[in-house]
């Protein structure tokens, strides 16, 4: 996480300048290669779940049914009460090339 607010870039020097882009650069790209990247990521449903052809091929029942429906619409409802109030700029751009 780099602290935006703690830096003042009007009192740095140019060299001190391209040095962070530099180092902001790397890390960046560290963290990308490191990371997994939804395009690679497995392909497939509950592929998390052991034997799975078990669950799957079992009946469902309608009270589950309307359990799983119910859930959906409150998180719907949740979701959709959700605001956001804009205090102050958080995303500054770095001119990273």
């Amino acid at each position: 996480m780099i602290n935006v607010g703690a830096m003042d870039c009007h009192s740095l020097e140019h060299q001190e300048y391209a040095d962070r882009i530099r180092l902001y650069s790397q890390r960046l790209h560290q963290q990308w290669n490191n990371g997994q990247h939804a395009s690679i990521a497995p392909k497939g449903l509950l592929k998390d779940v052991p034997s799975h052809q078990f669950y799957l091929s079992k009946p469902t029942y309608p009270d589950d049914t309307a359990q799983m429906k119910l859930f959906t619409e409150k998180a719907h409802i949740s979701v959709s009460h959700i605001q956001i109030d804009h205090k102050e700029a958080v995303v500054v751009p770095f001119r990273i090339p």
